[in-house]
């Protein structure tokens, strides 16, 4: 009877041996099979991938001590996403940015190393060009995009110079439609320098143009205060015109007096209309001695026009350079010309 009663505990007992054993050998097994963790693969970001890549939770991020041109820029390409993507991004300056911001956002970083203290925190944990007084130079900037080095599946893209102008004109070629067809990492980005062509075509940027016209400006710089500029338009019009505005205030914007230099030799101070496509003419008397310009019917007009410095206070200057065809629209550009220094060599 007592052998009858233990007989429960004794299977009870084998049976919690086996399972003991059994469970052994399973972890045995598992531990036996490493296991490999998931990992996405680290993309590769190129400047052709803009805007896209910065369609979504983006964060554009300025200095403390950003200069209106810094301030201006950041609206410019917020303002550019927003037409291109639908989605306009967040804009904030470098003491606002939190740790959780950084690895949350594509980060948009704009500025010199002077007015952007967020430019400092990158040169010291991600490899890319690192700007300083006189890399790239003066009048020159950089565009990079690379992974966001606080989350590598985001990106980071970097408009930056060693002054705001070189901020400015990365600024301005990032907007170019071309830079969609850039499978760089980055571009150091140069000013019109003397006896350097800028060529604008009507099909790159929107303008305001006869669709079955195709336009195209050709700047040349050739002194301190000296342009050549060529428009292929062939039909003759004596009130077609350049015009010229400069940012003497240096603020980034076009709200300094503009030039119209009219195909007949006359020259009209003004003001520039609000479309930003023409110029709205001072009624005053013209000046006069400040340009010529030749008309081909094959190439076109050809103006050499003298730039009133005296009263435009060029140096290292931000323009904005048109064409008007008073039957058929305007072409216009934005251009950076280098006249100071070393820089005009």
């Amino acid at each position: 009877m007592r052998i009858l009663k233990k007989l429960p505990l004794i299977v009870g007992g084998l049976i919690l041996v086996v399972a003991l054993l059994v469970s052994m050998c399973v972890q045995k097994s598992e531990e036996a099979i490493p296991t490999t963790p998931i990992t996405q693969p680290k993309k590769e970001f190129k400047l052709s991938d803009f805007p896209k890549v910065f369609k979504e939770n983006t964060l554009i991020i300025i200095g403390d001590n950003a200069s209106e041109i810094e301030i201006r820029a950041a609206k410019e390409i917020a303002k550019y996403l927003k037409n291109k993507t639908g989605n306009k991004p967040l804009i904030k300056r470098y003491s606002e940015v939190t740790e959780e911001d950084k690895r949350s956002y594509n980060l948009i970083v704009i500025g010199t190393l002077m007015s952007n203290k967020m430019l400092k925190e990158i040169y010291a944990i991600a490899d890319v060009l690192k700007t300083n007084e006189t890399f790239p130079g003066d009048c020159r900037g950089i565009l990079e995009v690379v992974n966001n080095p606080w989350n590598k599946s985001k990106a980071m893209l970097l408009i930056e110079g060693s002054s705001k102008w070189g901020v400015k004109v990365s600024e301005l070629e990032l907007l170019k439609e071309k830079i969609k067809e850039n499978n760089q990492k980055y571009i150091i980005v140069e000013p019109l320098k003397m006896n350097s062509t800028y060529y604008i075509s009507q099909n790159l940027l929107q303008q305001n143009i006869n669709p079955n016209k195709k336009l195209f400006l050709k700047i040349k710089l050739i002194d301190i205060n000296k342009l050549i500029i060529k428009i292929n338009d062939d039909d003759y019009n004596p009130k077609d015109y350049i015009f010229i505005v400069p940012d003497s205030n240096e603020n980034g914007a076009f709200d300094d007096e503009a030039y119209a230099f009219l195909v007949n030799g006359k020259c009209f101070p003004g003001i520039l209309s609000p479309n930003g496509k023409s110029v709205v003419f001072a009624e005053v008397i013209p000046f006069s001695n400040f340009h010529t310009c030749i008309f081909n019917n094959t190439t076109g007009y050809t103006f050499l026009i003298t730039l009133p410095i005296h009263r435009m206070q060029l140096n290292c200057s931000f323009l904005r350079v048109g064409f008007v065809d008073e039957n058929d629209g305007s072409i216009t550009t934005d251009i950076i010309i280098a006249v100071k220094g070393g820089d005009i060599n």
